[in-house]
């Protein structure tokens, strides 16, 4: 069991697992509307699948990282060579199982370090993979955790676009560019390019991350915020 955070120490664990959970919403998002056969295709040289790399991300990486090594659930330690090679997903697993089980397993990571303490210790280490520990912290997992899940949310962004050219990501420089989210709407020249008449929750929710730049409520708002997007070279929205 993990220790018993203080408000400050546990607040840092929120703030650390929203970040995460924004790259878990980018690893399913940038899979939405695959059909089976392309999440089960491999479409680089290395010959993994997007289901494969999900399978890795709930198998390798959330249940792993949180119930293995952060809380030392023995259940979980002991189950976790059941599986030879979580990169492959065996013919009788369902898309639909992979991705149910990667939801769930990100439910129970959140779970095990809801009221941890960010300096507290992993309870479990396996040496015999990785001899003495790299990872010190609660907080350590956790960034190592958010560190690699956004390198596969990236490696997905690369297979979606090969499979069928749908992006994540869209660079966005042009006054009065189509709203990439292909809306009757264009990017509004006030906010640098970046806000989107009718998107605007969504252009938002990526400049934030990046800039932390306050959302505005209202069209009115726009303005008060233009001189500190003026600073931003270019502009970022999800597609």
């Amino acid at each position: 069991m993990t220790a018993a955070a203080s408000p400050t120490a546990n607040a840092e664990v929120q703030v650390l697992l929203s970040f995460l959970d924004g790259q878990r919403r980018h690893v399913l998002g940038i899979l939405d509307g695959l059909e089976p056969e392309a999440l089960r295709r491999p479409v680089l040289p290395s010959g993994w699948s997007c289901l494969g790399l999900v399978q890795h991300l709930a198998l390798d990486v959330e249940r792993f990282w949180f119930r293995a090594i952060i809380t030392g659930d023995p259940a979980v330690i002991d189950a976790l060579d059941d599986i030879d090679d979580a990169w492959q997903v065996a013919a009788d697993v369902t898309h639909t199982e992979v991705l149910d089980r990667y939801r769930a397993e990100a439910g129970l990571a959140n779970a095990a370090v809801a009221t941890a303490d960010a300096d507290a210790p992993p309870a479990w280490w396996p040496h015999h993979l990785f001899g003495a520990p790299h990872l010190h912290t609660v907080r350590d997992v956790l960034l190592h955790v958010i560190t690699e899940t956004a390198c596969h949310a990236g490696h997905l962004d690369a297979a979606r676009e090969l499979i069928d050219g749908r992006r994540w990501l869209v660079l966005t420089c042009r006054v009065g560019a189509p709203c990439p989210r292909g809306r009757q709407s264009v990017w509004v020249s006030a906010v640098s390019a970046a806000f989107c008449s009718l998107c605007r929750c969504t252009h938002w929710s990526r400049l934030c991350t990046t800039s932390a730049v306050p959302v505005p409520t209202t069209a009115s708002a726009v303005g008060t915020v233009q001189g500190r997007l003026s600073t931003l070279p270019r502009t970022w929205s999800r597609e």
